[in-house]
């Protein structure tokens, strides 16, 4: 994987845009597009509406993979300690 720019972040995290980088996955899926987070403390709801709770954020340059686009929302999956999957808008990811 390469990006076209580095996603921003903290100081200390690597630079992906000088290099091509290697991810190994445990499972495959069909997603429909890999991005990043855009905004430190991006929502995450249950649905696609944003009236729940939120359940959890997001912090900033976080990888997620986009399984579903519904209207202005993306269903995603991202991985941390275990998976998860919700919903986030559109707008606190990178452009496709």
């Amino acid at each position: 994987m390469k990006f076209q720019e580095e996603p921003g972040g903290c100081w200390n995290v690597a630079h992906f845009a000088d290099t091509l980088e290697k991810f190994d996955l445990s499972e495959k899926s069909n997603w429909v597009a890999i991005r990043y987070v855009l905004t430190n403390g991006a929502s995450c709801f249950n649905e696609a509406d944003g009236k729940g709770k939120i359940i959890r954020e997001l912090k900033l340059a976080t990888i997620v993979y986009v399984d579903e686009i519904k209207d202005n929302w993306c269903h995603i999956h991202f991985f941390e300690k275990k998976p998860f999957s919700v919903w986030v808008q559109n707008k606190d990811l990178n452009g496709l």
